[in-house]
């Protein structure tokens, strides 16, 4: 279903040629999935899932270096993981444009969600080794450090 949504877009995949690819009947679907919508969500789930994963494990395994490290890190994952995916990458942007409402609301709920762990960890990082007063000039790198990792997503669809 990734490939076909990455291919022919949201409206032009269809159960029978996913099913034609996936070199199963369009019937052996509709035993997993009741439409088309439930295979978009899956699909949009999965696609989700992944990146998560792979920021993640980025993080995870650079939490303990230094938060310039770690940031380094993640901005090349960010890079490195968009254009290894890159059927992921056209499913999450055909998705995003998607005028569905559970599409677009799990994709709103995923950016929080990862926006906020991103955000919560970093600043974590940066607070054990850059004391301030009230913690505005960290708050400010953060968001200029999501600006970038933003910046990095978009270039890879350009590139």
């Amino acid at each position: 279903a990734i490939k076909n949504i990455a291919l022919y877009g949201h409206n032009g995949a269809t159960m029978k040629k996913i099913a034609d690819d996936s070199d199963i009947k369009s019937a052996s679907i509709y035993y997993f999935f009741n439409n088309k919508q439930a295979v978009m969500l899956s699909v949009l789930d999965r696609v989700l899932k992944n990146h998560f994963q792979a920021m993640k494990e980025t993080y995870d395994k650079n939490k303990d270096l230094s938060p310039l490290i770690s940031m380094n890190s993640l901005l090349e994952r960010i890079a490195i993981h968009h254009f290894e995916n890159s059927d992921e990458r056209k499913v999450y942007l055909e998705l995003l444009e998607s005028s569905d409402d559970d599409v677009k609301n799990k994709v709103s709920d995923y950016l929080e969600h990862y926006n906020s762990w991103l955000y919560n960890n970093l600043l974590n990082s940066l607070a054990t080794i850059h004391k301030t007063d009230d913690g505005k000039k960290l708050k400010q790198v953060l968001d200029y450090f999501l600006l970038i990792g933003n910046g990095v997503f978009w270039s890879t669809n350009l590139y």
